[in-house]
């Protein structure tokens, strides 16, 4: 009989482990605050988009294409997480090619960007405390790569965000325009053994 207890009294100290887990690891996400209804997060398997809601066993995750995830607290409890929703700035990163033919005029290009964006984007961080970084950075094989990294008091995702991201592509234009340095165009052409893209020069 007492066996018998025994095995029982184990079976169901099993069978409550995964909800009893689930409800501690509910109870310290709700008192950490690192989350709220409403926010905006990314989790470090990749899953991302907006919390609907929380309780004491899952969460109700709405990702960017609608679709409604249920995960559970445990899981959670293992993840790195990212709240979007708390961050309070941006960064816009991109980089270009230009031809060789137009190696002279680099320097007055990389300044031309760096005064257009500091005119023109209202939000940029010039102060030291982020990287306003324009720079030649590789000597490729059939053409030159220019780095430009800016950061912005604009959170990430956002659509101000992302008009100012448009407005920094913009003033990359612009100042390949002011100073007569085009865009190096790609082409693919296909060589006996290769088949990749070139630039033209």
């Amino acid at each position: 009989f007492f066996a018998i207890g025994g095995v029982s009294t184990v079976v169901v100290g099993l069978a409550c482990q995964g909800p009893m887990t689930q409800l501690v690891n509910g109870l310290i996400l709700t008192l950490s605050d690192k989350i709220r209804p409403g926010d905006e997060v990314e989790f470090g398997d990749g899953s991302a988009g907006i919390v609907v809601s929380m309780d004491w066993f899952d969460l109700l995750l709405r990702g960017y294409n609608e679709h409604l995830i249920r995960i559970p607290n445990s899981e959670i409890a293992t993840k790195r997480i990212h709240n979007i929703s708390r961050d309070t700035r941006g960064q816009v990163k991109t980089k270009f090619a230009i031809r060789y033919r137009d190696i002279d005029r680099v320097e007055a290009l990389v300044q031309n960007i760096k005064d257009v964006i500091a005119a023109e984007c209202e939000k940029v961080i010039t102060d030291g405390s982020r990287p306003f970084w324009v720079h030649w950075r590789e000597f490729e094989a059939d053409h030159i790569t220019v780095l430009v990294d800016v950061h912005f008091d604009i959170r990430h995702g956002t659509t101000a965000y992302y008009d100012m991201r448009m407005k920094v592509l913009l003033c990359i234009k612009k100042a390949t325009e002011m100073t007569g340095v085009p865009f190096a165009m790609p082409a693919r052409v296909s060589l006996p053994s290769d088949d990749s893209t070139r630039y033209l020069n």
